[in-house]
């Protein structure tokens, strides 16, 4: 075949190819190919497939009298697919070479004279494309073997993305894709199912719509820094769905990655509004934390909360402090598990001595830690309140035997000039920690 005959042959295979609706399956686009190759090389037959461990036929085209004994064909292929690799991954032999001399009954069958082999490695598994010729030359093989190996690429990468898209649309979590910007390219079908929108009512919009206010503005701050700094974030939240009800999730965001920029952001959301009411139902029985004998997250949420309704009626103001150690890891990294339970029970104690009548404080995991006092009016006060923590925070811990730095950061919020309900007084008290140390707005 002439150079231009065969651009001619590859240009019609591309278009043949490109006909194809991109979720074809891999079975049609290699039908293609191997039609084509049966003309443009005037094959008898043209088997392509994956070659290992067994030899696995993805579609024929040519002679449709084949063999008489297909499994015979398979036998050949797998025999041929060693010596191909060897040649690297392309080899055209005369019937009578010494290799097929265990296949001569397959080429009586087709009355085969050659044989064209083209084997191309695709991550885990080989495709390998043979064709049986009348009698083709060498450069006429040559020649396709670019094209065939670009087909085999580009079909392969289309087939994984399709099972990843199948997977993704199978998958029971809840699962979308942002841009760089935020804004939602995808959603799969657990996502609706989730939230109540359907894809017509989010695509381009920013997952935001999903607030539901429980998660101030440090929780956002940080998830935003972490995932645009190309990191993973995973948390718990909760979400708000199209009708208004409020659920829980676990929420895991992956930045997606191009030549080292973030291009993409892939979430995934687990529902686990189930699971979080059973762990409340634990802590509220269990209404202390083992380690530093303070109130859980729960039952010191539902304290607030009975505090609260107590101001309400006195007439009297509440302080709510969130306080963070900001470099507790680093800071706890090289304790052990004993000692790193010994720190957490004396910062219990530390923090209980400062509580009076009806105040109460809590442990709310990874060096946070919330606390109210009652009788507290304003700012200045309050601020003397954190001075005190961070003050029993600093004393040296004497039993480590050596100095242990922490950084301590809080935030402010009062009742009722900040909130009169116990979830946004604790945002404008948590959200206070950005705006720095001890500075509530």
């Amino acid at each position: 075949m002439g150079t231009t005959k065969m651009q001619a042959s590859a240009a019609r295979l591309g278009a043949s190819l490109r006909a194809l609706a991109q979720d074809a399956e891999l079975e049609a686009m290699m039908a293609v190919l191997s039609r084509e190759l049966v003309e443009s090389l005037d094959a008898i037959r043209v088997w392509v497939g994956y070659a290992d461990p067994l030899a696995e036929t993805l579609a024929c085209a040519g002679s449709t009298a084949a063999t008489p004994d297909p499994q015979a064909e398979l036998t050949t292929i797998r025999q041929l697919l060693p010596i191909a690799l060897e040649q690297g991954g392309q080899m055209v032999v005369d019937w009578d070479h010494p290799v097929l001399a265990a296949s001569a009954a397959v080429l009586e069958a087709v009355a085969a004279k050659r044989v064209a082999v083209f084997a191309v490695a695709l991550e885990q598994r080989t495709v390998m494309v043979v064709a049986w010729l009348r009698s083709a030359g060498d450069e006429e093989v040559a020649q396709w073997s670019d094209e065939i190996s670009l087909v085999l690429t580009r079909a392969h990468v289309l087939e994984r993305r399709r099972v990843l898209e199948r997977a993704l649309n199978s998958a029971g979590n809840s699962i979308f894709l942002t841009d760089a910007q935020a804004r939602i390219v995808w959603i799969n079908p657990a996502f609706t199912r989730l939230t109540g929108y359907e894809a017509h009512e989010v695509l381009g919009r920013n997952p935001r719509l999903l607030k539901s206010g429980y998660q101030g503005e440090r929780y956002y701050r940080k998830l935003w820094q972490t995932v645009s700094g190309g990191q993973v974030w995973s948390a718990e939240a909760v979400d708000r769905d199209r009708y208004g009800f409020i659920y829980a999730i676990q929420q895991t965001i992956s930045p997606v990655l191009r030549d080292g920029k973030v291009t993409h952001y892939l979430s995934i959301h687990d529902d686990v509004t189930r699971r979080r009411h059973m762990r409340r139902e634990k802590e509220r029985k269990e209404h202390i934390e083992v380690n530093t004998r303070l109130l859980t997250s729960t039952a010191f949420h539902d304290a607030l909360g009975e505090r609260l309704n107590t101001a309400r009626l006195a007439h009297q103001g509440v302080a709510v402090i969130s306080f963070s150690l900001s470099n507790f890891s680093s800071a706890m990294m090289n304790l052990s598990d004993d000692m790193l339970v010994n720190v957490l029970g004396e910062m219990g104690q530390r923090l209980q001595l400062l509580l009076g009548k009806g105040d109460e404080a809590g442990y709310l995991g990874e060096g946070n830690f919330g606390a109210f006092f009652g009788g507290i009016g304003s700012r200045d006060q309050a601020q003397g309140l954190v001075d005190r923590i961070r003050s029993a925070f600093e004393t040296r811990f004497a039993f480590l035997g050596e100095d242990l730095y922490l950084e301590l950061v809080a935030g402010i919020a009062l009742y009722p000039q900040d909130g009169e309900d116990g979830v946004s007084l604790w945002r404008k008290a948590d959200d206070g920690i950005l705006h720095g140390a001890d500075a509530s707005e």
